[in-house]
């Protein structure tokens, strides 16, 4: 079971930063975390690829609109999907 992401580009919008890349479970993998390359994370989200869901992907984190959370997180997807992940914040 193995879950892999590639940061694919960050790039600065206004006062925040966007990092995008793709994600690829194997093996029967769920999920794992996604290091984003941003010190403090606004928003992230998924959207898989390749073919109806076999479940929802989420983020398997509490953001709250006072704090962001920092640097990773822990996405739980269908087994064996693929996607891909954007997130918003800062570096």
């Amino acid at each position: 079971m193995a879950f892999s992401f590639v940061l694919h580009k960050r790039a600065l919008i206004g006062d925040l930063w966007i990092a995008f890349g793709t994600y690829t479970n194997t093996g029967g993998s769920t999920g794992g975390v996604i290091k984003t390359g941003l010190s403090k994370i606004w928003l992230l989200t998924t959207f898989p690829v390749g073919g109806a869901p076999t479940a929802q992907p989420y983020v398997n984190e509490t953001f709250s609109s006072t704090e962001p959370i920092l640097g990773s997180a822990t996405v739980v997807t269908g087994a064996n999907e693929t996607g891909f992940w954007f997130a918003l914040g800062e570096i």
